[in-house]
């Protein structure tokens, strides 16, 4: 009955999108922002619908403890890998047997907070990636001008931008900077505010081309996360005109970069409306790739599970965006940073909505790395990849996280073999066990894995932790 009102609900949207298009002349206009609002109200209660209903939706999913406590039950501490998807030998290798897939990108971002004393530009592995996404290393200053961030600044004996550049560059690994998100004081707000004026945008622009010009850099990730044609939005109030605006601000970017033979990159959303967030038809010559991050439920969905996606919903979202992009354009993330919650135990199942106690989140389950810390001391409770349903996920009494294990990330890769997207980014290999004394599984662990999966290598992969 549930799935019978739920498709009456996704007519009414396709139906609402249909008398959106007819009217040509109205893109600010007051019936428009109402279709639109309307839009927004249906596709939530779809959702709702749907979550009442683990079974008809990937994205609302309740584990099934069969008889046992709730997920936060310090009784339940074996680990369950005979549940994964697919078959693992015992041991780790880094010599594998490659089948010569070698066409794929990887793309490994790079975040400026992850250097420190112990890890400077020395410990990554160029020979691992393809493309590196230099992210949070400049900041928007007041004048609207790209500044080194300060933090940066202060670190840059052990942050060495430009010997970063050129690490890459000696092997002929493209650099991309990456410039958007608030750390880089560049909010949802400010990026409209930007792009809203010609001066801006011209002045904008111009102060990003000057810094990938400074340092040589290959081209340019703009991470507007999101321009959005609608007011009163689920990500919070947006300019109607901010899609608009955004492809303005896209094609002086695009004429700039392809005239000296560089590239740009866009980043799209995991949000089952995304197709109104940007004007894909008219960004397709433009952008050279987008990056697909369905690794962490978007928008509201945050603030209540903050769970990271599971594979059928990756499935699910990437096929949308095959519908509308090339899949030569597509890179698919795998991330090694997680969102961890605490989870209320009263709850008897973790999903959309499930109810979280109004406390701090464990922080030392926040990255790859940091998980493996944590799992050597001891009482943690890790499920590989349980049908499919969640990712694979870890918890320490009601501290709970789900993350993407080597297990999920090598059938995230198939996903992108299958349906022959143009590769892989890893947010951020700065938190993969990068020296491999955290896991005791070689270092870059999650990138390995990634990296020899593309490779269509055949491995011997361990399960960290």
């Amino acid at each position: 009955m549930r799935l019978k009102i739920a498709v009456s609900l996704w007519a009414a949207v396709f139906l609402a999108f249909v008398a959106i298009a007819s009217c040509k002349n109205c893109i600010a206009g007051k019936r428009k922002a109402g279709l639109k609002r309307r839009i927004v109200m249906l596709v939530k209660l779809v959702d709702k619908i749907l979550c009442d209903d683990g079974d008809l939706y990937s994205d609302c999913f309740a584990r099934k403890t069969s008889g046992k406590e709730d997920v936060g039950d310090s009784e339940r501490t074996k680990t369950k890998e005979s549940e994964a998807k697919i078959d693992l030998l015992p041991e780790y290798h880094d010599n594998c047997s490659s089948q010569g897939v070698e066409n794929k990108y990887l793309n490994c971002w790079i975040r400026s907070i992850d250097f420190n004393e112990k890890f400077t530009h020395k410990g990554i592995n160029v020979d691992l990636c393809t493309h590196a996404t230099l992210i949070h290393f400049f900041r928007l200053g007041n004048d609207s001008s790209l500044q080194m961030q300060e933090n940066v600044e202060k670190r840059f004996e052990t942050t060495d931008f430009q010997p970063l550049v050129k690490m890459f560059q000696t092997k002929n690994k493209p650099v991309i900077l990456a410039v958007g998100l608030d750390e880089d004081g560049l909010p949802p707000g400010k990026f409209s505010a930007i792009a809203s004026k010609e001066g801006s945008r011209s002045l904008f622009v111009n102060s990003v081309m000057q810094v990938i010009e400074k340092y040589n850099l290959d081209g340019l990730l703009l991470n507007w996360q999101y321009p959005v044609f609608w007011e009163d939005n689920i990500l919070g109030k947006s300019s109607a005109y901010d899609g608009i605006n955004y492809v303005h601000l896209m094609r002086i970017f695009s004429e700039k970069l392809k005239s000296k033979k560089r590239i740009l990159q866009g980043y799209s959303t995991a949000n089952l409306a995304f197709s109104m967030f940007f004007d894909f038809k008219k960004l397709n010559s433009l952008v050279d790739h987008w990056f697909l991050p369905f690794f962490h439920f978007e928008g509201p969905t945050s603030t209540t599970t903050a769970i990271s996606s599971p594979y059928n919903r990756a499935e699910s979202m990437v096929s949308k965006h095959m519908g509308i992009i090339s899949p030569d354009k597509l890179l698919l993330g795998i991330p090694t940073f997680y969102k961890p919650v605490v989870v209320d135990p009263k709850a008897k199942g973790i999903r959309l909505g499930t109810p979280l106690k109004n406390l701090p989140t464990n922080q030392r389950l926040s990255t790859f790395r940091s998980l493996c810390e944590e799992a050597a001391k001891g009482g943690m409770t890790v499920v590989h990849n349980e049908n499919n349903v969640v990712n694979s996920y870890a918890f320490v009494k009601n501290d709970w996280v789900s993350y993407d294990s080597s297990i999920v990330a090598i059938n995230k890769v198939r996903m992108v073999l299958d349906n022959n997207l143009a590769g892989v980014f890893v947010p951020f290999i700065t938190v993969d066990d990068y020296d491999g004394k955290a896991c005791n599984c070689g270092n870059f662990h999650i990138l390995r894995s990634i990296k020899n999966a593309l490779m269509g290598s055949v491995c011997v992969v361990k399960t960290c932790p």
